[in-house]
C-alpha cells in the first residue's frame, strides 16, 4: 500500500435529496464501492428557521412571488447554489488512499468543515486526508455554511486492486522478465532494473557497467530458472552480452560474456527467452541483428547458424509450441526450427539433418520486403504475431510442416503494435504506442486497459504464468504496471 491519495465525488444539488450508488476501482493498491446520501433541499437545511437554507418566501418562489432582490440572496435556492467534492477519472492511476477535497463556489460560503471516518474526526478543515486500509468505512463531512449547515456519508468497501504501478521515469524498457521470486527485471536506457514483486513501488537496485554490465543501456533480459540473469547488449561484434549470477547482497558476478566467435556481424541481442520443455529444456534462445543463435544448456555452448538464402534481419520475437518446436520471427520472415540439441544450430533443410524446418512470410508482401514484426507468442498451439507495418497476426500451428495456418487480424484489434503475450488463461494482452489492448479468446471481445497506465506507449510485456491468475508486466516510459490478473 503506498501513500498516494484518493478524492472521490460528492454533489450538492440545490433543490432536492440525492442517493445513489457509485463503484469505481482504485488502480494502484485499493478499489471502491460508494453509497452515498446527500441532503441539502429545501426540507432538510436552510436559513429561515424551518427551513434554513431556502430564502424566507421560499414557499412562494416563482417568477411572480420573488422579489426583485431576492436573486441576489446567496443562500436562496433559485441562484443554483452548489458544492462539490472533487474526484480523478474513474481509472486514475496513482490512488492508494482517500483524499476529499471541498470546492466550494461564489454562490455558497463555507465556513467549516469536520471530516470523519468510521466516527472518528480526521480533519476540520476544507481537506481531509485518509490512507485507506481494506475493509469497510464510513466518511462522512459535516459542512457548516453562512446559509446553515449540510451533511453527507458516503459508505466505503476498500479491497486490495489487481494492478500496481512502479513509478519509474525516463527509462525505455527494451526487455523484461519475470524471475522465479516474482521479481522483474528489465533491461532499459538507463542500465538493467530489478523490482520487488511483493508490491513495494521502490526499485530493489539498479546496474551500470560499474556494477558489472558491459553495456549501461541493456537491450535484452533473460532471469533464468537456475537463478541466473543473462543480458543482451547491443553494438559490438566482439561481445554481444553477459550470463551473470545474483549475490545474496545484490551484486552481480560474470560467470561468462556471450560471444558468437563464428560471425563477425553478430552485434545485437534483441530477444532472450528460456526453453521451457522438450529436450531443450532450460536452452536460452536469442534474436540477433543477424538473425536466431541459442545456449545449449546440456553442452553449455553458444550456437548460432549461417544465414539461409532468403533475407535475415532484426529478430524480435522467440516462442515455443507444445511439440518443442522453436519459432523465430524477424523483420522478414516466421521460422520453425527443430533443434537437434548438439550444439550447431543448422539452417539447412531437415531433409539433409538441418534445424530450419519450415519458414514463410504471414503478411502479403512483396518479396524481400520488410514485414516489421516486432513480437510474438505462443499460445498453446497458437502463435500470435505484431508488427508495426502489419498489425496482428495469428497462426494456427499444424502438427505437420507445411499444415500451419496464418489468419490476418483486422478491426477490433489495433493497426500496429509493439509487444504481445499471451496469459494461457484465455486473455492475449497486446502493447502499442497508444495503449494496452486484451483479447478474451473465449467471448471475441476487445477490452481497452490503457486507462490503468501512467504512460499509454507500452513498450514490452510479459508473464509470469505460475501466479494464479497469471501475473502480466507493462512497460512504459513512466513506468511499470504489474497485473494480477484481468483488472
Amino acid at each position: 500500500m503506498t501513500n498516494s491519495l484518493l478524492s472521490f465525488p460528492l454533489s450538492f444539488p440545490p433543490s432536492f435529496p440525492l442517493s445513489f450508488p457509485l463503484s469505481f476501482p482504485l488502480p494502484r493498491s485499493s478499489s471502491l464501492s460508494l453509497a452515498f446520501s446527500l441532503c441539502l433541499a429545501p426540507g432538510c437545511v436552510g436559513s429561515d428557521g424551518v427551513n434554513p437554507v431556502a430564502s424566507d418566501d421560499s414557499s412562494a418562489d416563482s417568477p411572480d412571488s420573488v422579489p426583485a432582490d431576492d436573486s441576489a440572496d446567496p443562500c436562496d435556492v433559485d441562484t443554483g447554489t452548489t458544492a462539490s467534492i472533487d474526484s480523478p477519472a474513474a481509472n486514475g492511476t496513482y490512488v492508494a488512499g482517500a483524499l476529499v477535497d471541498l470546492e466550494a463556489t461564489s454562490n455558497f460560503t463555507v465556513a467549516s468543515a469536520i471530516w470523519t471516518v468510521d466516527a472518528e474526526t480526521v480533519a476540520e478543515t476544507q481537506t481531509a486526508t485518509w490512507i485507506a486500509t481494506a475493509g469497510s468505512h464510513t466518511v462522512g463531512v459535516t459542512l457548516e455554511t453562512a446559509c446553515g449547515a449540510a451533511a453527507a456519508t458516503v459508505e466505503i468497501n476498500v479491497v486490495e486492486s489487481p494492478v500496481t504501478v512502479f513509478d519509474v521515469e525516463g527509462m525505455d524498457a527494451r526487455g523484461l522478465s519475470v524471475a522465479p521470486d516474482g521479481s522483474l527485471w528489465a533491461a532499459t536506457s538507463g542500465g538493467l532494473v530489478h523490482l520487488d514483486g511483493s508490491g513495494d513501488t521502490s526499485i530493489v537496485r539498479s546496474y551500470t557497467t560499474a556494477d558489472g554490465l558491459y553495456r549501461d543501456d541493456p537491450h535484452a533480459v533473460l532471469a533464468h530458472s537456475d537463478g541466473t540473469i543473462w543480458v543482451g547488449d547491443v553494438g559490438d561484434v566482439d561481445r554481444q552480452g553477459s550470463h551473470l549470477s545474483l549475490n545474496t547482497d545484490g551484486s552481480l558476478t560474470l560467470i561468462e560474456a556471450i560471444d558468437f566467435t563464428e560471425s563477425t556481424e553478430i552485434a545485437y541481442v534483441l530477444r532472450m527467452r528460456e526453453q521451457p520443455h522438450g529436450a531443450g529444456v532450460g536452452d536460452v534462445w536469442m534474436g540477433t541483428n543477424e538473425g536466431l543463435c541459442l545456449w545449449d544448456a546440456n553442452l553449455g555452448v553458444f550456437a548460432e547458424h549461417a544465414h539461409p538464402t532468403h533475407p535475415h534481419d532484426l529478430a524480435y520475437g522467440v516462442a515455443f509450441t507444445p511439440d518443442a518446436s522453436v519459432w523465430n520471427g524477424d523483420q522478414y520472415q516466421l521460422s520453425r526450427w527443430e533443434y537437434s540439441n548438439d550444439g550447431n544450430l543448422s539452417p539447412s533443410a531437415m531433409s539433409v539433418g538441418g534445424d530450419l524446418a519450415e519458414y514463410w512470410v504471414p503478411w502479403p508482401v512483396e518479396v524481400e520486403e520488410q514485414i516489421g514484426l516486432t513480437d510474438l507468442d505462443a499460445d498453446e498451439w497458437a502463435l500470435w504475431l505484431v508488427s508495426s507495418l502489419h498489425g496482428v497476426a495469428r497462426v494456427d500451428v499444424g502438427t505437420e510442416v507445411g499444415t500451419s495456418v496464418t489468419t490476418l487480424l483486422g478491426d477490433p484489434f489495433p493497426a500496429t503494435a509493439k509487444a504481445v503475450r499471451a496469459d494461457g488463461d484465455g486473455h492475449v494482452w497486446i502493447g502499442t504506442g497508444e495503449g494496452l489492448a486484451l483479447w478474451d479468446i473465449a467471448t471475441a471481445t476487445m477490452s481497452d486497459l490503457s486507462s490503468w497506465l501512467p504512460n499509454t506507449d507500452v513498450q514490452q510485456l510479459t508473464v509470469d504464468g505460475r501466479t494464479s491468475p497469471p501475473t502480466v508486466w507493462a512497460a512504459t516510459p513512466a513506468g511499470f504496471v504489474r497485473f494480477v490478473g484481468v483488472p
